[in-house]
């Protein structure tokens, strides 16, 4: 039996959401930017407002980010990966 990997995203649904669904975070992640004053584009706020930045979809993304690398560097360590280390 395996161990479970310490990169796993088990307690966050919205995390593992986005790293089953294809191309799901890099859209978000290249929609759910900076305008260059603290809020992000992509998500309103309260009467028409925007939401600071980094928003809460954003956290997640960038969680779902950091986990999907470190997945693909455990990997590659294993010799999955497309380097075969």
């Amino acid at each position: 039996m395996t161990e479970p990997s310490p990169y796993a995203a088990d307690d966050d649904v919205l995390v593992t959401f986005m790293l089953d669904q294809p191309g799901l975070l890099d859209l978000i992640l290249s929609q759910h930017v900076d305008d260059d004053g603290g809020y992000c584009l992509a998500c309103p706020g309260p009467q028409s407002g925007r939401r600071r930045f980094p928003c809460d979809v954003r956290q997640a993304a960038d969680r779902a980010a950091r986990l999907r690398h470190a997945q693909a560097l455990e990997h590659r360590r294993d010799g999955d990966g497309p380097l075969g280390l």
